[in-house]
């Protein structure tokens, strides 16, 4: 760590002092942790539905409708893991217009939508399972809109 400082701020390791070091690490943990905000923040636009439904439900009786429950709302994840990373991508770095904003909102709308489609064509088996998953993944995409709007003017507002 003490080589990386030197390197990064091109001076002799004799130069470098912990201020200098402590600078450094600071500005890579502000980027990791606007990171986890942005995605906190849209998590929980998107999975805050999913958690209303399955409190709403009848209570879980056994370990088996539990594990139901929690992987109902693991690919909801999978939304913001895919959008925060391509909002964190170099595309928007330094950008402060508000394209980081308008990016997630987008992302926000799309991303559900083609998840849908995919989750669709992989998983549905029967009649009516196939326009229930396309119809749940329409009403995903407004929240998740809201969440990639916020995250993406967190992106923005990082730089």
């Amino acid at each position: 760590m003490y080589l990386d400082a030197c390197v990064v701020t091109g001076l002799w390791p004799s130069q470098v002092s912990q201020a200098t070091i402590g600078y450094c690490l600071s500005g890579e943990l502000d980027d990791r942790m606007t990171f986890l905000k942005s995605f906190g923040a849209w998590a929980g636009f998107v999975c805050l539905p999913g958690l209303i439904i399955v409190s709403r439900g009848p209570r879980p009786h056994n370990i088996a409708e539990v594990k139901d429950a929690t992987l109902l709302l693991l690919p909801l994840l999978l939304i913001p893991a895919i959008g925060s990373l391509i909002l964190w991508s170099p595309v928007f770095s330094r950008d402060t217009s508000g394209k980081g904003m308008l990016a997630g909102v987008l992302l926000g709308i799309f991303l559900p939508i083609l998840l849908g489609l995919v989750w669709m064509q992989i998983y549905a088996a029967g009649f009516a399972s196939g326009p229930l998953i396309f119809l749940g993944s329409l009403l995903i995409a407004a929240p998740s809109a809201c969440g990639g709007a916020l995250a993406g003017w967190l992106r923005s507002r990082s730089d």
